[in-house]
C-alpha cells in the first residue's frame, strides 16, 4: 500500500513539472515569435502576442517582464513613426491653412471670448441679410447661425433641399435656449439661431457638397392655428451663390483647423 502511495506521489510530480516546462516553453515560444515580428516590422502581431503571454501565462512572471520591456520599445518606434508622419504633414496642412485663410475675417473678443474666430468675407459685407452664416473657431469647432428677419416667425430649425430633392435638417433649438435669439427693431422681427456640430446634423457637408448647386432653405417654426385647424409656419427662401462658397471654405477650414490641432501646430 505504501508503496503504492509513492508510485502515485512520483507519478504526480512527474506530471507536474512536465506541465510546468510545456508552459515555460509556451510562454517562451510566443515571445520569441514576438521579438521577431518586432524585428520585422509586423508590430501589430507582435503586441496581440504579448498580449497573449499576459493572458495565457499569468504565472510566468520572468517572461511576462520581458514582454512588458518589448511593448514599451514597440510603442516607442510607433511613436517616432507618428512623429515623423505628422512633421511631413504639416507643411502641406500649413500651405492649406494659408490658402483658406485669406478668404476670411479674423476677429478676436478676449474680453468675452478666449477664442479667435474666422468669418468669410463673403458674409461679413454689409448689413444682416437672411441667411446661413458659418463660423470657425480656432480649434476647428464649426457653428452655423440661421439669420432671419420679417414677420414674427420664432423658428427653431433648418431644413435645406437640394434640386434633386434630398434634405438635411438640423435639431430643433428651443425658443428659451441662449442658442436661439431674436428682438424686434422698427416693427421688423430679427432672428439668430446657432448650430453647434451636436445639433446641426450634416447640414454644413450638405451644403459643401452642393455648392455649385441650387439650394433652398427651409426656416421651421411651431405649427399655428388656423380656423381649419394646425398649419405649418415656414419661411422658405434659396441660398445665395456667395454663401455656399462661403459655407464649403468654412467646412474646409474648420477640417484643416482640426488637423494642425492634432498635430501640435496649434
Amino acid at each position: 500500500m505504501q508503496k503504492l502511495g509513492v508510485i502515485l506521489f512520483l507519478c504526480f510530480l512527474l506530471t507536474s513539472c512536465n506541465g510546468g516546462q510545456q508552459e515555460e516553453n509556451g510562454a517562451e515560444t510566443l515571445y520569441a515569435e514576438a521579438e521577431k515580428c518586432f524585428a520585422d516590422g509586423n508590430y501589430n502581431r507582435s503586441k496581440i502576442l504579448i498580449d497573449s503571454i499576459h493572458t495565457e501565462y499569468r504565472l510566468k512572471v520572468d517572461v511576462r517582464k520581458r514582454a512588458d520591456s518589448l511593448m514599451k520599445q514597440i510603442k516607442a518606434v510607433e511613436d517616432e513613426r507618428t512623429r515623423a508622419y505628422f512633421d511631413s504633414l504639416r507643411p502641406y496642412k500649413e500651405a492649406e491653412f494659408e490658402s483658406l485663410v485669406k478668404n476670411f475675417r479674423i476677429t478676436s473678443d478676449t474680453a468675452y471670448h478666449n477664442y479667435t474666430k474666422y468669418t468669410h468675407k463673403n458674409q461679413c459685407a454689409g448689413a444682416p441679410r437672411i441667411s446661413l452664416i458659418a463660423e470657425v473657431k480656432d480649434n476647428g469647432e464649426l457653428s452655423i447661425i440661421s439669420v432671419y428677419s420679417g414677420r414674427k416667425l420664432n423658428h427653431k430649425q433648418v431644413k435645406v433641399t437640394n434640386k434633386e430633392n434630398l434634405f438635411v435638417e438640423t435639431a430643433s433649438i428651443d425658443l428659451d435656449s441662449p442658442y436661439n435669439n431674436r428682438f424686434e427693431d422698427y416693427g421688423t422681427q430679427w432672428e439668430y439661431v446657432t448650430f453647434l456640430d451636436y445639433n446641426m446634423g450634416d447640414l454644413p457637408s450638405f451644403i459643401a457638397e452642393n455648392a455649385d448647386n441650387q439650394l433652398k432653405v427651409t426656416l421651421i417654426a411651431d405649427s399655428i392655428e388656423t380656423k381649419k385647424g394646425k398649419k405649418a409656419n415656414t419661411y422658405t427662401y434659396f441660398l445665395d451663390p456667395l454663401d455656399r462658397i462661403a459655407i464649403k471654405e468654412a467646412v474646409e477650414l474648420s477640417g484643416v483647423l482640426k488637423e494642425l490641432r492634432s498635430i501640435g501646430v496649434q
